[in-house]
Order: structure tokens, then C-alpha cells, then sequence
């Protein structure tokens, strides 16, 4: 059963600083890793729904702010953090990662959100994606890996996203 939590401060303690680390360097299982999981994605049709991104972080939320991103003309994709209280019922997750604090496949954290309209036809995630989901999280525990994934925005294009 697919069980999504929202984030907690916690969640992104032990995450690296992307402007302060080289937590965008890729070694060769990194590489190897990401290999695998574009064949998986490609090969299951999923890439039209999932892609991978490197987990990191700019800075820390508070307790009780979400991330959200928006689509703009102007920047693509920008994210601000919002007070979860202040956000419309109508926003869903757009980043998640893997909880390792579960022992189940398909138990997420959502680290990202974003409103309905940023998702265009895209739905939210569901019990339909438990299958694609396992199969990434099988990938990534052979790769020793617990990496987010993203749901795909149709202002996002498909594949990795970095940074």
C-alpha cells in the first residue's frame, strides 16, 4: 500500500548543502545507478510520470513550511516556502523520496509540492504507482541508494533533474 507522509525539518537535517558541497558530482556508481534507473523508467513507460533528481538542499524549512513550486514564464520552475496552514488543499506532491524509516517499498516522504494546474494532466500519485514505485526502490537498495524521484509537471521536461 502506498503511504505518503509530508516532510519534516528532520527530513532534511542530514541532506548535503547543494550550494556548499559537492553533492552534484557524480562518481561512476552514481552514474551506473542512474543508468539503471532511466532503462527501468524507460522500459516501464514510467519516464513519462517519474524522474530522478539528486537529493539535496538549499536551506532548511521551518516547522510547518512546505516547499511549492510554480511554474513562471520567467524562471521555468521556481520554489518558495510557504506555511503549510497558508497552502490550498489543492496541492500534491512533486518531489519525494523514499522513507527509510519504513520497511516498505512504497512509503514516501513528500519533500516538494506543487498546485493542481502545474500538473496539467498529470494526476497525483496513487496505488497505481506502487508497482513502478517498488521497482525503482529494488534499483536504488542494489545501488545502496535512497534518492527522491519527481512527478513530472508539464512545465518539467522528462529525465534527470539537477539542482
Amino acid at each position: 500500500m502506498l503511504v505518503l507522509r509530508d516532510h519534516g525539518v528532520a527530513d532534511y537535517t542530514g541532506l548535503l548543502d547543494m550550494d556548499a558541497t559537492d553533492v552534484g558530482v557524480l562518481t561512476e556508481d552514481d552514474r551506473a545507478c542512474l543508468a539503471e534507473l532511466g532503462e527501468y523508467l524507460a522500459g516501464t513507460q514510467a519516464w513519462r510520470r517519474f524522474a530522478v533528481w539528486l537529493l539535496h538542499k538549499h536551506f532548511e524549512p521551518a516547522d510547518g513550511e512546505i516547499f511549492v513550486e510554480h511554474a513562471t514564464a520567467q524562471r521555468g520552475l521556481e520554489t518558495t516556502l510557504v506555511p503549510r496552514s497558508m497552502v490550498s488543499q489543492q496541492v500534491s506532491a512533486s518531489g519525494i523520496r523514499f522513507d527509510a524509516d519504513v520497511d516498505s517499498d512504497v512509503s514516501v516522504i513528500a519533500l516538494e509540492f506543487a498546485e493542481s494546474a502545474d500538473f496539467g494532466l498529470t494526476p497525483p500519485l496513487s496505488a497505481e504507482d506502487e508497482t513502478v514505485l517498488a521497482g525503482i526502490a529494488e534499483r536504488l537498495r542494489a545501488h545502496e541508494r535512497n534518492e527522491p524521484l519527481r512527478r513530472q509537471t508539464d512545465s518539467q521536461p522528462a529525465g534527470p533533474v539537477r539542482g
